[in-house]
């Protein structure tokens, strides 16, 4: 994301340019590649070497600053801050980037191209930025390029990228501009600096009019930050202090949008399970759920269960004192990042423990003795309800492990059998297992049982409570055929839903699988 510019004092109607925007740095290779950036100053400005900028953390999320001296197109020279988001490229940390993703920020996506473009990271976080970010430019950087065999090599690869990508972030009204540099030569540096600088000078945030008192309500809440223990506000809270600098509650919305677009908060006004939620401190947040999914070796056992007795010891950090453990715990289960598998609160983290699951450090190995063990076959007098989610390319980062905890909650099932990519919950009679076949862009959702219908519904509300607007028109669902189910076929012919709903409204008996007609009831009982 970029920022904007912040004078001494304000007037609570006056009104204020904007010279601040927020960069977010994607994948491997960002803290070299920043570094050569910065090392002009002829291009960017100031070049003033923030000592920050050279430990870029690879855990999370690190937010910093970089000052630039730009010259705009009426020949002004104006000092900009840009606030450097590097964040962690290991699918991990999907879970938790998709919280502080904004369309208003400019985005670098850089990857080493002695890795072919297929075996990268790269498609995954293109498609991510084009569902949480979509309109936001980005600049696709191919590192090593001193590497390579020759300059041809890298301007086929850069070319392959563009025809990739392209078209897929213009639909989604982004702007895409790829450059080959090797930070070793600085080959291409001088195009990228020049780029990103032309992108700075005519991004319609930067030298944009706003309020003044949007940012005497900056001002605030930097200093709410430095006093609090827990940096995060109720939307009373954050409404008052808005009210103090003269904004009502449609100007109090518009400010925590205009905050959250440039990095000082993180606004959740979009979400039904957050709306309620202004976190003022991000890079806190950010630090909060790295303590947790990077613990795998260290607190969380290898079922990915977190004992709190191990709590102490996971936030030892003055960040988090002991006296907030307890608000913690209850603020990563809002954010759908651990499950309470007790079910039951306590008081006494340590002489009287409960246990939390983490699924994005679950196992990654599918355990198929125990899926079969688990698992009933379908025969007389078991029923079955399923459907397949099919996304656009892929599934985005981190909404497993979340539909995971919210399935956990919705079904109040037990988890039976768990893997990085999949779960069998268990429900009274009923049995529901859920699949992310990452390769496939697909998510296949079961259930079975004497009577899953209730289950089903549940379950299918609690798949598509998670899925929001944007997101929704990349998923095509379907219904798998029960006939080939039950004769074991390979290719499983599936019902587009909607197919599925105008017959059962019709009230229709059958559908056809090729020349077999199945019927509906069977199909979809719920």
């Amino acid at each position: 994301m970029l920022e904007y510019v912040v004078f001494p004092f304000f007037l609570p109607f006056s009104f204020s340019f904007i010279l601040f925007l927020n960069l977010f740095l994607f994948i491997n290779q960002k803290t070299t590649l920043l570094r050569s950036l910065r090392a002009k100053r002829s291009i960017l400005g100031s070049g003033s070497h923030h000592s920050g900028l050279y430990n870029l953390s690879t855990d999370g999320i690190k937010v910093d600053e970089w000052p630039l001296t730009l010259t705009f197109e009426d020949g002004k020279r104006e000092d900009i801050q840009l606030s450097v988001w590097d964040f962690a490229g290991q699918e991990i940390y999907g879970t938790t980037h998709q919280f502080f993703l904004s369309s208003q920020g400019i985005y670098i996506v850089a990857w080493n191209m002695e890795v072919p473009l297929e075996e990268s990271s790269l498609e995954h976080w293109i498609w991510s930025l084009c569902t949480r970010a979509p309109k936001a430019p980005v600049i696709l950087v191919g590192t090593h390029r001193d590497r390579l065999p020759n300059t041809a090599v890298a301007k086929a690869m850069i070319q392959n990228a563009e025809e990739r990508f392209a078209p897929l972030l213009k639909s989604r009204g982004s702007a895409l501009y790829a450059f080959a540099v090797s930070c070793t030569t600085d080959q291409g540096m001088n195009k990228l600096r020049a780029c990103l600088e032309d992108i700075l000078v005519h991004h319609p945030q930067l030298r944009q009019e706003v309020k003044g008192s949007f940012l005497v309500l900056e001002q605030l809440v930097l200093e709410e930050r430095l006093k609090s223990v827990q940096p995060i506000l109720s939307w009373n809270a954050f409404q008052t202090l808005a009210v103090s600098c003269g904004l009502q509650d449609a100007d109090a919305r518009k400010a925590a949008e205009f905050l959250h677009h440039m990095g000082t908060i993180v606004n959740f006004a979009n979400d039904k399970e957050r709306h309620d939620l202004i976190v003022i401190d991000p890079q806190w947040l950010s630090d909060l759920f790295v303590s947790l999914i990077t613990t795998k070796s260290n607190y969380a056992n290898r079922r990915a269960v977190l004992n709190t007795k191990m709590v102490p010891h996971l936030w030892r950090s003055s960040k988090f004192p002991p006296e907030i453990h307890l608000q913690l715990l209850s603020l990563l289960e809002r954010f759908e990042i651990i499950f309470n598998m007790s079910r039951r609160k306590t008081k006494d983290l340590v002489n009287d423990p409960i246990e939390y699951l983490v699924p994005a450090i679950l196992p990654e190995p599918e355990p198929l003795q125990e899926i079969e063990k688990e698992w009933p076959v379908l025969r007389e007098g078991i029923k079955h309800c399923g459907r397949v989610y099919s996304f656009l390319n892929f599934i985005p980062s981190g909404l497993f492990p979340r539909l995971l905890v919210r399935l956990l909650s919705a079904t109040t099932g037990e988890p039976r059998v768990s893997w990085r990519h999949g779960m069998i919950i268990s429900k009274e009679d009923e049995v529901l297992l859920i699949e992310e076949l990452a390769s496939q862009a697909t998510l296949r959702v079961s259930i079975r049982g004497h009577n899953p219908v209730s289950v089903a519904r549940v379950t299918f509300d609690a798949v598509n409570s998670l899925f929001d607007n944007p997101l929704k028109q990349n998923i095509q669902v379907f219904v798998p055929c029960v006939h080939c189910l039950m004769e074991n076929s390979v290719d499983v012919h599936l019902f587009p839903i909607a197919d599925c709903e105008a017959v059962a409204v019709a009230g229709e008996p059958f559908m056809y699988c090729g020349s077999d007609p199945i019927r509906t009831d069977t199909l979809v009982p719920d």
